[in-house]
């Protein structure tokens, strides 16, 4: 379900690879401003603060929670990653949120960029029209092919674009 820009964010974050300030320090790179420039405090930019702690962030795990109705706690990339799989939803549920997750990591990571090399602000409101928008489209495009193709064609198109695990799409297929 998720986009796979979004889906290869989410594991460069998971895998602590993004060059936040401070990895660039611990890379002994130099670095002019160590703050993050999302909520503009006094804090060092870390993969910890930046998807978990920060303000910025805070706001459009929020405005998600609210939009989707579906209490996740930002604990933690991992730990919400792990909690979406742990959770007992239908698999349809369990990859929305997964989506979002990623496309939170995703926006996020690119306001940051567009603050510190470009110079642009990007609110919090433009980031989470963004990802709803891109949810559900994604989400529209599901339900088309759930009720317009036939099984046969349904596994033809996963088996091209790689996008469901062939059992996945059979059970949405089944619903």
């Amino acid at each position: 379900m998720a986009i796979p820009k979004h889906r290869f964010m989410t594991w460069l974050a998971v895998q602590g690879r993004l060059l936040t300030q401070e990895r660039k320090l611990r890379l002994q790179i130099h670095v002019e401003d160590n703050a993050c420039c999302l909520c503009e405090e006094k804090v060092m930019e870390t993969n910890v603060h930046l998807f978990e702690d920060c303000k910025w962030t805070s706001t459009v795990w929020q405005a998600m929670q609210q939009w989707t109705e579906v209490p996740v706690h930002n604990i933690g990339i991992v730990q919400v990653l792990e909690n979406i799989k742990g959770n007992r939803w239908k698999q349809f549920k369990k990859e929305i949120m997964a989506a979002i997750c990623g496309a939170i990591i995703y926006h996020t990571w690119r306001a940051r960029n567009w603050r510190r090399f470009r110079d642009i602000r990007v609110h919090t409101e433009e980031a989470v029209t963004q990802i709803k928008k891109e949810i559900s489209e994604d989400y529209t495009s599901l339900v088309v092919l759930r009720e317009q193709i036939n099984v046969d064609t349904l596994f033809s198109i996963c088996y091209v674009t790689r996008y469901f695990v062939l059992l996945e799409a059979y059970s949405l297929f089944q619903k």
